[in-house]
């Protein structure tokens, strides 16, 4: 389900790795960590060792039903944030910990050997059916004139209703989604005279 609360699950996967932890341990590929990975079942290494407010946080964001997971608001009073101005932080007062380039870049390690310039991996991008990837480059196949093709795979709608929602209702949600990239926002802040930057970045 594509909510707000899904990114509340991610912060805390990010929070584990920044830790050099795993919130499940087994073989990526195994079916029992799927399994697990589905019921949304987790289990940190010397959860028991963690802060108590650091307990609380993983506990809260790893809750299973996204409609008991805290959203924003809710997850900034945790105890684990309680000496965090947020005022300041969205208004760029305070330099973040990380840089992008700090974080560890997890895209690179997956082997995509595709044109991200494909005409038709981009024309997928306003089109329901998504191109098919198999072993990391795009499928093709050949029409009648022996031109090839890119392999588009259909949306199972039954996929949706597994879970009690119906195709209609899940575009409904899906048109309301509006996901905007942290610094975008920002720059978006930024024009838009809603906010200033107190810090300078040190390029040096």
């Amino acid at each position: 389900m594509i909510t707000p609360q899904a990114d509340v699950w991610t912060l805390g996967v990010l929070m584990t790795d920044l830790l050099g932890r795993k919130i499940r341990i087994g073989g990526a590929k195994s079916r029992s960590m799927l399994q697990r990975a589905v019921g949304g079942i987790w289990n940190i290494d010397r959860f028991s060792r963690l802060r108590g407010d650091l307990r609380e946080f993983f506990t809260r964001t790893f809750t299973y039903s996204y409609v008991l997971r805290p959203n924003i608001p809710e997850l900034q009073e945790l105890a684990f944030f309680k000496y965090v101005n947020w005022d300041e932080v969205e208004s760029l007062y305070y330099r973040p910990p990380f840089t992008g380039y700090q974080l560890k870049q997890i895209s690179r390690k997956i082997e995509l050997r595709f044109d991200p310039y494909n005409p038709s991996l981009l024309t997928s991008m306003y089109s329901k059916p998504m191109p098919q990837v198999v072993n990391g480059r795009l499928k093709y196949e050949y029409d009648q004139t022996g031109n090839p093709y890119v392999v588009a795979v259909e949306p199972e709608p039954s996929r949706f209703r597994e879970i009690g929602f119906s195709t209609m209702q899940v575009t409904e949600y899906l048109e309301k989604f509006n996901f905007i990239h942290p610094t975008l926002n920002c720059y978006r802040f930024l024009l838009d005279g809603k906010t200033t930057v107190k810090y300078v970045e040190d390029d040096s």
